[in-house]
């Protein structure tokens, strides 16, 4: 498959006539749609009538219809009936305040959405997002100032916000110097994290919004995105650049799919991708490492994460929903590592000493039993509560754990290996019973922390977290689980990456054996080869490689596999060998006085290249 980009230049018509064109385009299979709501709603209709299978990774879908044949995979489309239920069941409020822009789609869809459930609109604030100014802002904010002077017990009243950031980032600042005990539930979008101004912090105000609480990616996602900041440093400026990137990644698998789900590709057209499509509609599709849910419009059902700020610093709420919109517990779950030693490579293990704190809802204060740190020698291990205490339904726990804990080295290279040792945190519940927040802006306050792990013999690279899935049908035969459900489970992984310091093996190992090599191969080079003139010189050598083998085996980690030091050893000890049996055999060919005008020069020098030219790629290469 090819790539193909289209520029519309961020208008909807321009982006109608290129699905014009894509159309009549038969070497163009599928579409992927990297813009927005406002620009894909002007292509509803040629995307239906002409069947131009697409998948839209950053739109709303608006309630449109496309058709069939177009996933959405970041639409919102479902935000008002997910904030509502927030609202309902979560924060146990039936009235609320209202500011939203009236020209975006989904505000009658909040409209209904509230009616249906019964919540009740004090006051709704409207505004023109599209024609927004800053004169509308002072309108706003005194429109707003009038009303809560007016009526003062109103900003202990839910305000709900539905704006852009452009219009949020002032309006929730100003809500936080005006107010001084309001509570503001809004999307991910209603402003960016860097313009907040610890909202909270002087006084007891609270913000309420769907986000991911954690900045924590899987192992591929974030060592992909360190390798392309490299290579394209501006386009991951952004904060919020892995959100946009993992869309992508979203929507490279789902074209892979479809090649699984049929792997004939002789002939490809956009009628094999939507006959794919029209399979998708309600149903999970199973990856390696993540579960894709469609409803019944070819939405991707997103992982709902709700985040409060308050007093100047933002963790994820206690209570949570599930993609079924089911209150669920949430476990904030956090870690600091004190040290790291002991890095034995015959037992494949390493010792720790960390301390770990999670903080959940007293109603669930049975959640904590399912965090198990899954590569842990129990019995060599202990667990020490430090301390634990209650703010109002909030209970913080904090633990210190020493320990041993086991990794399977990758010993192919020793010398001159690179080996990733890690402390797996394995959630044993899946995510649609138990939300896991990762404490990640603790972890990311310490950024010399690696400097302090005692580790001897090693470089230490990089110090980093990630937070992978695991798809199972059930886990451990959880008898609550259904037999025949994929569930999603949270392993939370603390990576450090390291490179064995070379000079001690360099020294023990490949110079000794190097310098046997070639004294060995030096030998050959002597005019009299009798055994009478190198015999005991010839043994002595080949004794030399016997013995080094003993201490070669107590001095290098044990594997599975031939290391390049075995390689190195087997190639001097053949090389040795070989030199001692040609001194044997020539002297056991010829007669003595025969012997000393025989020249192997030839021979020599072409054992020494290659002995050189051979060590050369073992270490090397």
């Amino acid at each position: 498959l090819q790539l193909k980009v289209f520029d519309c230049r961020k208008d909807g018509r321009i982006s109608d006539s290129i699905y014009q064109a894509i159309s009549k385009d038969p070497d163009i299979i599928a579409v992927i749609d990297n813009t927005w709501g406002q620009h894909i709603s002007q292509c509803a209709q040629t995307i239906k009538d002409k069947n131009i299978p697409v998948i839209a990774i950053n739109a709303d879908r608006n309630y449109l219809d496309f058709g069939n044949n177009a996933i959405f995979t970041g639409s919102q489309d479902n935000l008002p009936y997910d904030m509502v239920a927030f609202i309902h069941k979560v924060l146990h409020v039936s009235k609320i305040n209202f500011i939203s822009e009236e020209d975006y789609p989904l505000h009658p869809i909040y409209l209904k959405a509230f009616q249906e459930n019964n919540i009740t609109i004090n006051k709704t604030f409207t505004l023109n997002g599209k024609k927004f100014a800053a004169a509308d802002s002072i309108a706003l904010y005194t429109e707003l100032l009038d009303y809560y002077k007016k009526f003062p017990e109103e900003e202990n009243t839910l305000l709900v916000l539905s704006v852009h950031s452009d219009i949020g980032n002032a309006l929730v600042n100003y809500c936080n110097k005006r107010f001084n005990h309001i509570k503001i539930l809004g999307h991910a979008h209603i402003f960016n994290a860097s313009k907040l101004q610890k909202f909270g912090e002087h006084n007891k105000n609270k913000l309420f919004i769907i986000s991911n609480p954690t900045d924590a990616l899987t192992q591929t996602l974030y060592n992909d995105i360190e390798q392309l900041k490299k290579e394209y440093p501006d386009y991951f400026r952004i904060s919020n650049h892995s959100f946009f990137v993992e869309r992508c990644y979203d929507a490279v698998e789902m074209i892979k799919n479809k090649f699984e789900y049929k792997p004939d590709t002789t002939s490809l057209t956009k009628a094999d991708f939507i006959t794919y499509f029209k399979t998708l509609p309600n149903t999970i599709v199973r990856e390696q490492d993540d579960i894709y849910q469609f409803d019944s419009t070819l939405t991707l059902v997103p992982e709902l994460f709700f985040t409060e700020y308050t007093s100047g610093r933002f963790h994820s709420n206690a209570l949570q929903l599930n993609e079924y919109r089911e209150v669920i517990p949430n476990l904030f779950f956090g870690m600091e590592i004190s040290d790291i030693y002991n890095i034995n490579m015959d037992e494949n293990s390493f010792t720790s000493d960390f301390y770990y704190w999670i903080k959940l809802d007293s109603n669930n204060r049975d959640a904590e039993k399912y965090i198990i740190f899954q590569n842990m020698k129990q019995n060599e291990s202990s667990k020490e509560l430090i301390f634990e205490k209650t703010d109002g339904s909030t209970i913080y726990k904090l633990y210190k754990v020493s320990g041993i804990f086991y990794v399977n080295y990758e010993l192919d290279n020793y010398p001159f290996d690179f080996q990733e040792i890690f402390i797996r945190a394995e959630i044993l519940s899946p995510s649609t019973k138990l939300k896991v927040s990762f404490d990640q802006k603790s972890f990311d306050l310490d950024s010399t922390k690696i400097d302090k792990f005692k580790i001897t013999e090693w470089d230490k690279l990089k110090y980093y977290v990630t937070v992978d899935n695991e798809i199972n049908l059930g886990m451990y035969g959880d008898p609550d689980m259904e037999e025949e459900k994929l569930y999603e489970f949270k392993n939370i992984y603390f990576r450090l990456n390291v490179k064995r310091k070379t000079t001690t093996p360099l020294l023990e190992t490949v110079l000794p054996l190097v310098l046997i090599g070639l004294i060995s191969i030096s030998l050959l080079f002597i005019r009299d080869i009798s055994f009478e003139n190198l015999g005991e010189v010839s043994i002595g050598v080949f004794m030399s490689i016997v013995a080094f083998s003993i201490s070669f085996s107590a001095s290098t980690p044990s594997s599975d596999n031939l290391t390049k030091a075995d390689y190195l050893f087997w190639l001097t000890f053949i090389v040795v060998l070989l030199n001692f049996m040609v001194v044997i055999l020539v002297n056991a060919i010829y007669k003595p006085e025969e012997v000393k005008d025989i020249d192997i020069r030839k021979l020599s020098v072409a054992l020494a290249i290659s002995y050189l030219l051979l060590v050369s790629i073992i270490l090397f290469h």
